[in-house]
Order: C-alpha cells, then sequence, then structure tokens
C-alpha cells in the first residue's frame, strides 16, 4: 500500500506540473508563433525517442553530479520529462482548434486579460486539460524504468511489483 501511495502521489504531481508547462508552452507555441518554435518543440519531444534505460541511467548521473537526493522528488522529475510532451501534443491540438474571435470578443467587452483566460479560454481548454491530466497521470503511473533509477529507497508500485517477481518471499 506504500508503494502505491507513492505511485498515486507521483503520478498526480507528474500530471499537475506536465500539464501545466504544457498549457503555457502550447498556448505560447500556438498563440504568438515564435521563432524556433519547431525547434523547442523537437527538443521537447526528445526523450520519447531516447530509449527509457539511457534516459534513466542518463539522469541518475546527472542528479548524482548535482548532489539532488534519489526520491520520490527525483522520479517526478524523470517522468516529467517524459510526460511533458504528451501533454504538450494533446494541448496544442486542442488550441489550434480553438476560436481566437471568443478571445477577442471578451477583450472587446471589457473583460481583462486573466478573466478572460478564466471565461473563456478555460472553458473551451477544458476537455484537453483533462485528457492531458489523464494521459500524463496514465504514463506516469506505468513508468517503470526511471522510477527503477531514480526511486532510492521509496519505491513505486511498479518497482515494489518487480522487487517481488525477481525476490519472492519464501
Amino acid at each position: 500500500l506504500h508503494a502505491l501511495g507513492n505511485s498515486l502521489k507521483v503520478g498526480i504531481v507528474t500530471a499537475l506540473l506536465s500539464t501545466l508547462l504544457g498549457l503555457l508552452a502550447a498556448k505560447a507555441v500556438t498563440q504568438y508563433r515564435l521563432r524556433g518554435a519547431g525547434a523547442m518543440l523537437g527538443f521537447v519531444s526528445l526523450p520519447l525517442f531516447i530509449p527509457d534505460i539511457v534516459l534513466g541511467i542518463s539522469l541518475l548521473l546527472l542528479l548524482g553530479a548535482i548532489g539532488f537526493p534519489l526520491s520520490l522528488g527525483a522520479v517526478v522529475l524523470g517522468h516529467m520529462l517524459v510526460c511533458v510532451p504528451f501533454a504538450l501534443t494533446v494541448l496544442i491540438a486542442r488550441f489550434e482548434g480553438f476560436d481566437r474571435n471568443l478571445e477577442e470578443a471578451s477583450a472587446d467587452l471589457g473583460e481583462d486579460p486573466w478573466m478572460t483566460f478564466w471565461r473563456v479560454t478555460f472553458p473551451l481548454m477544458l476537455p484537453g486539460i483533462v485528457a492531458s491530466l489523464l494521459l500524463t497521470f496514465i504514463t506516469s503511473f506505468d513508468e517503470f524504468l526511471l522510477a527503477y533509477f531514480l526511486s532510492g529507497t521509496q519505491a513505486t508500485l511498479p518497482v515494489y511489483i518487480w522487487g517481488h517477481l525477481c525476490f519472492p518471499e519464501p
């Protein structure tokens, strides 16, 4: 149960942070048409193409070199590397189908940008946000190799199950 709790904590925090970063990046990429956006998206998506074992060992060495302790926080950082590209993909697709005239109409009617976001943008983005949260949570909850290398003594459920499969108790 402790490992399940750790997996739920890691999954929820990873999903929330990945979706938040994905939401901000997707809005910037789709609304402002930044130069170099394609290169940035390619760089963000790079962890999806690197084998998980290479990514896990690299993060283990990097975090050890900078003195970051192996813990659930390290697992969250590792899982975010894998989950942010998924969140970004889902949210960019949602922003591309978004009618900008609605935000302009809100501004024309005197609403400030913050309230325009909460009254217009957020409700229209909600299906994409929910999809991103679910996708990133499931991806994080299922991720084994990064958790194996980065969890230290705080095992997540996949690491705990693997440990009992490899080393069964008598």
